[in-house]
């Protein structure tokens, strides 16, 4: 009854150490069997290992799904990898597509074709290319990257894209919450550019 109040449990397969802090970060619950979850997080190392039938099942009785890359487990829910492969330096994000989100590392990957549905949440700075997406599946959801999590770095927006586009309920939120900013270490910046960062991000700025 707990998962079914707070609308999502996460599984995750593997030690998963992408996930664990981010899940923690915002008190998303974590359960250790997946007979209790609501969410279900296959990363790349652990995506050639799992069931994928076993998975799908649950996705499409309606449960979440994320997973990263290309594996027996994305192609069985409807993605394909068939275009040339790019190298990823600089990326766009939906949730706010002004912001230069740079990758530390280039990473050279061959994207998914979105399939009937989906939603891109994360493109390619220079091909346009889908690198992160939300679909359906059953009554399910898929939420799939093209590359491994790596915390923040990455999908720096990835909580907001499961509140936002996959139904994701925080177990804790409050309007009345006050953030104070200690201007000192940031003179060079404009404050009226944090100040539309914050409203952006749900502060009142």
């Amino acid at each position: 009854m707990w998962c079914i109040a707070l609308n999502a449990c996460f599984f995750l397969f593997g030690a998963a150490p992408d996930y664990q802090p981010i899940l923690a970060s915002v008190q998303m619950p974590v359960v250790s069997r997946i007979e209790d979850a609501t969410a279900i997080v296959v990363p790349a190392a652990a995506a050639r290992q799992v069931d994928a039938a076993a998975i799908l099942a649950r996705v499409d009785a309606g449960s979440l799904l994320i997973t990263e890359g290309d594996s027996p487990l994305a192609r069985a829910i409807g993605l394909s990898f068939d275009g040339p492969e790019i190298e990823v330096t600089q990326v766009e994000d939906a949730g706010s597509p002004r912001l230069a989100i740079v990758w530390e590392k280039p990473v050279k990957l061959v994207p998914p074709a979105p399939p009937p549905g989906a939603k891109v949440t994360v493109k390619d700075k220079w091909t346009g290319a889908p690198l992160a997406m939300v679909f359906p599946h059953g009554k399910g959801r898929v939420f799939f990257l093209a590359a491994p999590l790596q915390g923040y770095s990455r999908f720096p927006y990835f909580i907001q894209t499961l509140i936002t586009e996959c139904g994701v309920t925080p177990p804790f939120r409050s309007d009345r919450l006050h953030a104070f900013f200690d201007y000192g270490y940031r003179t060079g910046v404009d404050v009226d550019y944090f100040a539309r960062r914050w409203r952006h991000q749900g502060g009142m700025a």
